[in-house]
């Protein structure tokens, strides 16, 4: 076995290096050994630790992307099955690697091979060095320029470092395209009826995120990268529940006195049938804003001074009110229909099944004057029912009878009622013969 002369034999056949490539590591046997290697550096943001240990090449998970590297601290640990025959094991950068920096080795004794034990050693020790050391990565600082034009949301142009972008809108201010300086399209985008867009190519295929640092959405609000949600400065808008996340509190403190009851359930939604809403503060497809009500008074009831910022004209105010007051009305009317409508039906069956339950005979067939008496009651009891069941006209309310023809069934009944009439006169005679 070849000895190298700048080391000793290790008790265990174990030796630890440090920094440096191309490392002999000490008295190896010859044989099948583990090789537990752990590259990376706590200082350093850009490594890509691509290695070939033993001949066999390793690959870094995290290779450094761009000039600021990953972040600091974040090892990466490779255990691997070697088989010495010169007693000695190299380690040498990979293909690809950029500054990769070992800090620790460990060779296992000859016939030793890896294990899930040896594995989860191995990440333990990679995640307590990590834990360590960590510190994320420096944010990276894009300094955007942004040209609007006379509406609050439109935006014109936009400039990312050194290239500049314009943003072509709809008339809901939606952006719809984005064009480079030559004019050429890069991007389009497309919204559902709830606000969510889409980024395509300029050819129609679709992108999950803008490829020009673009960040605005439906009626040229800012989308929150991180959530989702669409800021339309009062509060934040969720394309996915299609309505706004809390309630509407600027309506309520400036106009109580119209608004009273409005917004309870967050019943407000955005809306793409033809209106903006720059402040996430609309209150129905009227095209109503509560800042109309800056009119009408100056200051909040926390005392705090309203901008003199008015959305439309005082008309547009009071249409608030009457909208709101005629659509609160449309809806008590309904209900009182309703209720109505479910009152006569059951007033309806009842009367029907009254009648219809007594099964009462004529007197014809009487033999006593008890019979006839009771005959008597009966009919009595089934005209009344049956005239008050024609009296509320339930033929034109019960769905069977509406079903087989209102007014052929109401002519039915009363032909019914002219009989059982006939049948008590008869009964009354028959009463005078007992």
């Amino acid at each position: 076995m070849p000895q190298n002369p700048t080391q000793s034999r290790g008790a265990d056949d174990r030796c630890i290096g440090h920094g440096v490539f191309g490392v002999c590591c000490g008295w190896v046997d010859d044989g099948a050994v583990q090789a537990l290697v752990v590259a990376g550096d706590a200082v350093s943001r850009n490594h890509t630790n691509h290695l070939v240990i033993a001949g066999i090449p390793v690959t870094d998970p995290d290779r450094a992307t761009m000039a600021t590297g990953y972040e600091q601290g974040d090892f990466d640990g490779y255990a691997v099955q070697a088989t010495v025959t010169d007693g000695v094991i190299t380690i040498a950068p990979g293909a690809g690697a950029f500054d990769p920096t070992l800090c620790f080795i460990e060779i296992g004794p000859e016939g030793t091979t890896i294990t899930p034990a040896v594995e989860a050693r191995l990440a333990a020790l990679v995640e307590s060095m990590t834990t360590a050391t960590y510190a994320p990565q420096a944010p990276s600082l894009a300094r955007r320029q942004y040209v609007y034009g006379a509406y609050v949301d439109e935006l014109v142009s936009y400039t990312v470092g050194t290239t500049r972008y314009y943003v072509h809108a709809n008339h809901l201010y939606s952006p719809s395209a984005i064009t480079n300086a030559s004019g050429v399209v890069v991007e389009r985008m497309r919204y559902d009826a709830y606000g969510k867009q889409t980024i395509t190519t300029a050819t129609g295929t679709t992108r999950n995120q803008s490829a020009v640092g673009f960040s605005r959405g439906f009626t040229g609000y800012i989308i929150d990268e991180e959530t989702g949600l669409y800021y339309a400065r009062a509060r934040m808008y969720s394309v996915g529940l299609g309505r706004f996340l809390s309630r509407n509190n600027y309506l309520q403190d400036i106009a109580p006195h119209f608004t009273s009851g409005i917004d309870n359930d967050l019943e407000v939604e955005l809306t793409t049938d033809g209106y903006s809403d720059p402040l996430g503060v609309y209150v129905d497809s009227f095209s109503m804003y509560e800042g109309t009500f800056a009119l009408l008074q100056t200051t909040d009831a926390s005392g705090q001074p309203i901008p003199l910022v008015v959305w439309g004209a005082l008309a547009v105010g009071a249409r608030v009110a009457a909208g709101v007051a005629a659509r609160r009305a449309a809806a008590a009317a309904a209900q009182r229909a309703a209720q109505q409508a479910a009152r006569r039906i059951a007033e309806c069956e009842a009367a029907y099944w009254a009648y219809k339950n007594l099964e009462c005979s004529g007197c014809k067939k009487c033999t006593t004057k008890e019979e006839v008496l009771k005959n008597i009651a009966c009919l009595t009891a089934e005209i009344a029912g049956r005239s008050k069941y024609i009296t509320k006209r339930c033929d034109y309310i019960l769905l069977g009878s509406i079903a087989a023809g209102s007014a052929a069934k109401e002519r039915s009944h009363k032909g019914e009622l002219v009989k059982k009439t006939a049948a008590l006169a008869n009964c009354f005679i028959a009463l005078d013969g007992h």
